[in-house]
């Protein structure tokens, strides 16, 4: 039995396009959950050497919804050769003000099969295939929750394998997939998707280095080729110990679009971020500088490109003391300019801070803090912005 009371305050901007002037209106709205929920959960395992099959019931009921769930697990086999199925169902029916809504029910239904072989002592192969499916109930259609609810299903495929270049410490990891969605309602919601994706990591007890390389090409069911893309994506981590318990790593990422169809929402664009960071880490206690700097470049069309480049130094910082306390904070200032061609929007400094600490205040008693903040500061005042998001939580166990 859980009880639950959230309660969230926020502006909606509502803005009348329809004249010369655009006429913009703020509201202040607030959403809320109060709730007692009642819980029923069967949880049965077997296990032995060669076969391990699991079975989980879920069940929640209160007065706006009733969600069910069922989960079945089997595998045969051990480490070099193994067979895997799993199977999931979920149904969640909503009521409010005790009449029965149906924005938000669904049927969901997932299934994959695993299978894995060891070639030899270095190297394995893998097989997935996977099925899964949403049945929104329809008996509302002209809700607006349609926009955001809507069946499908999914048809997935992979194979993938990992080579060991030595006893433990290089490794290759490679993977072919395939995902096909259909969506009743839309047609041109449906898409081809295919991945590849090759991976290269060297470690050592000084240090590490990871070479990722993945290309994906994404084909929707749409006469015009609208949406469809190529893209790469190139992953750079190297991590290295210089001793006196600091550690620095580098990582690098470039990605790469190109649409078949490019227009105002989709265009060719290059994206480089890179990220510098010495940490000092001690037992339970750590502390270091980093640095971030952030490259795009865009094909420009009918508007200025969004084209930028980015600088960003800050501090990081953490506590671990698994019995009383968790802090893990960043503090970072920077700037980002655009090019002198774009009109529209306008270069900026920038303060952002990311903070998350967990204290236990008593032996069952304990306190969820969380609070991220992004604070621009442009030229001209009137498009300064302020985000941020401040979450707290207390937390009883008996």
């Amino acid at each position: 039995m859980e009880y639950q009371l959230l309660s969230q305050e926020y502006y909606d901007a509502v803005i009348d396009t329809s004249q010369s002037d655009l006429i913009e209106s703020w509201y202040l709205t607030k959403d809320e959950i109060n709730d007692l929920i009642y819980r029923t959960i069967v949880d049965y395992r077997h296990k032995n050497q060669k076969t391990d099959f699991s079975l989980l019931g879920n069940m929640e009921y209160s007065t706006d919804r009733l969600l069910g769930r069922v989960e079945s697990f089997f595998s045969l086999g051990d480490y070099n050769r193994s067979l895997k199925l799993f199977g999931k169902y979920e149904n969640k029916s909503v009521s409010e003000n005790g009449d029965q809504s149906y924005d938000d029910a669904y049927d969901y239904f997932q299934t994959y099969l695993k299978a894995r072989r060891r070639i030899s002592s270095r190297m394995r192969l893998q097989f997935k295939a996977g099925y899964e499916t949403v049945n929104f109930d329809s008996k509302q259609p002209d809700d607006t929750s349609s926009f955001i609810n809507y069946d499908y299903s999914i048809v997935s495929s992979r194979l993938s394998g990992d080579l060991s270049l030595n006893e433990f410490s290089k490794q290759l990891f490679w993977a072919i997939s395939y995902h096909h969605r259909q969506v009743p309602d839309s047609q041109e919601a449906a898409y081809d998707d295919f991945r590849f994706l090759l991976d290269y990591s060297n470690f050592d007890l000084n240090g590490q280095l990871g070479l990722e390389v993945e290309l994906e090409h994404k084909n929707y069911s749409r006469a015009d080729s609208r949406y469809d893309f190529t893209a790469l994506f190139f992953r750079g981590r190297f991590g290295r110990s210089i001793g006196h318990n600091i550690e620095w790593d580098m990582n690098f990422d470039l990605d790469n679009y190109q649409y078949s169809t490019p227009d105002i929402i989709n265009r060719n664009y290059n994206l480089i971020k890179i990220k510098i960071q010495a940490l000092r880490q001690p037992a339970d206690w750590g502390i270091g500088p980093f640095a971030r700097l952030e490259f795009r470049s865009e094909e420009e069309l009918d508007i200025e490109a969004e084209e930028y480049s980015q600088w960003e130094l800050g501090l990081t910082g953490n506590i671990l003391n698994i019995t009383t306390l968790f802090f893990d904070s960043e503090l970072s200032v920077g700037k980002r300019n655009y090019n002198d061609g774009n009109s529209i929007l306008t270069s900026y400094s920038f303060v952002s801070i990311s903070t998350m600490v967990n204290i236990r205040l008593l032996r069952f008693l304990s306190l969820n803090l969380a609070f991220d903040g992004d604070f621009e500061s442009h030229d001209q005042w009137e498009t300064d912005s302020d985000l941020y998001l401040l979450s707290a939580g207390l937390n009883a166990r008996f």
